[in-house]
């Protein structure tokens, strides 16, 4: 049984022709083209002629950055969907020996969804988009918030405008914000304790060094503030007002990460890279009138930040998922 979204091979070369179908069951019953974040989609190869297969190689990507994602002898696999946009999907089959047939890129559509598409989300600073960015010479004076409530982050005096990155220099490719000694940035915005908060930020590390990279707090060095993370040298922690300091997580400079703290009025998450590090009992105390990027109690931190996404209520599994998905995959974490 063929479906019109089989694509077949002739490939120069190739002893086989290969066919994929891509399904939303198990049972390969029914096809697909389009997908959401999170969803398990079901994989198989088809071979068109006498040709044997003995092994499998699926490739999995976006603009031809395919990747090996898993190797079998059935031709026959499960994948949950972590890209976004169209993502290609391949499969090479080999006969054990010097035979191989490869089938052409299968297009399996997973459409973006942006912070401010998911409940909530009360700031949006995307880094990579040009548009954004008030300019100060080579320093930053403002980024606009694109959650569509203009909760623009903008530094207090020119000498804590921190530094604009160009693509050349940025984070895997992707325009940046680069904050040295004194730079910081704020806006007026305070995170809930009712609907609790979820806060998501991308960070690199450049170099050994104590502050905050994401405040809310009264002033730029509130000792008594509702929350932050913090660069401990080459460690991060997160403060909780009436909690104190969580434990310390180790950090390798010049690597990217995705930090998210997730709060409700009794309890706190934090994650690293999509990974759960703690769950902890915590409170609603502490100062909360603004949001600082890159200071804190105990001064600076030295980073490069890319996207910073902010929801004035504690997302759900799916949403948190589906938001770390799509910064992951666009920051090559």
């Amino acid at each position: 049984m063929r479906y019109e979204q089989y694509i077949s091979i002739r490939e120069s070369g190739s002893t086989g022709n290969l066919t994929i179908g891509v399904f939303s069951d198990p049972g390969y019953t029914t096809p697909i083209t389009t997908t959401t974040a999170g969803s398990t989609v079901y994989i198989k190869a088809f071979i068109i002629g006498s040709f044997t297969a003995s092994d499998y190689w699926l490739y999995i990507g976006t603009d031809s950055k395919s990747k090996i994602r898993q190797v079998n002898s059935t031709g026959e696999f499960t994948y949950t969907v972590d890209l976004y946009g169209d993502i290609e999907i391949a499969i090479i089959a080999g006969d054990g020996s010097a035979g191989i047939a490869q089938s052409e890129p299968f297009i399996l559509s997973n459409p973006e969804v942006f912070p401010p598409s998911i409940l909530g989300c009360v700031l949006w600073i995307n880094a990579d988009d040009l548009s954004t960015y008030t300019f100060n010479g080579a320093d930053v004076a403002q980024q606009d918030d694109l959650s569509g409530l203009s909760n623009n982050i903008s530094a207090p005096a020119v000498v804590n405008q921190p530094e604009y990155i160009d693509t050349d220099l940025g984070i895997n490719g992707l325009r940046s914000v680069r904050y040295r000694g004194a730079e910081y940035q704020l806006t007026p915005l305070s995170l809930d304790i009712i609907s609790g908060s979820s806060v998501f930020i991308v960070v690199q590390f450049y170099q050994s060094d104590t502050g905050g990279i994401i405040h809310n707090g009264n002033t730029p060095t509130d000792n008594t503030p509702y929350f932050f993370i913090q660069q401990q040298g080459t460690n991060v922690r997160v403060y909780g007002g009436g909690a104190g300091y969580s434990s310390s997580y180790p950090i390798v400079l010049n690597t990217t990460y995705l930090l998210e703290v997730h709060r409700t009025s009794t309890s706190e998450e934090f994650y690293i890279n999509g990974t759960l590090q703690y769950t902890r009992a915590i409170g609603t105390a502490g100062n909360r009138n603004n949001l600082y990027i890159n200071t804190s109690f105990g001064g600076q931190a030295s980073t490069v930040i890319g996207d910073i996404d902010v929801h004035n209520i504690n997302l759900s599994s799916a949403d948190r998922l589906t938001i770390r998905n799509y910064l992951i995959d666009k920051w090559n974490i």
